[in-house]
């Protein structure tokens, strides 16, 4: 279940990445979506990522978000993502989008 800050910190990184020209959109689970997906994905210019959101550093991981984390960031790029740690991971991708 998301709670209001991992919601409205989704609404606020999307925006982010779409003003950055990335197209952006949030994964919705289910039938066709793997389990442990990351909730945001983007594409800019042949580069692409994935961000799990988190309301909190300590928020509960759901099976295979780990993995899907690390075989993502091991392609390209993929982070846990909570608003403590939201500035450090939009200076690092600043350069890249």
């Amino acid at each position: 279940m998301w709670t209001t800050m991992e919601a409205k910190l989704q609404t606020q990184i999307i925006k982010w990445l779409r003003s950055k020209g990335a197209f952006a959109f949030k994964t919705h689970p289910g039938l066709g979506t793997p389990t442990g997906t990351a909730d945001i994905f983007f594409c800019k210019e042949g580069f692409y990522g994935w961000l799990e959101v988190k309301g909190a550093r300590n928020s509960k991981r759901q099976p295979g978000q780990e993995r899907f984390v690390e075989k993502m960031d091991d392609w390209s790029f993929a982070r846990f993502v909570w608003p403590e740690n939201w500035p450090e991971i939009k200076a690092e991708l600043e350069p890249m989008l």
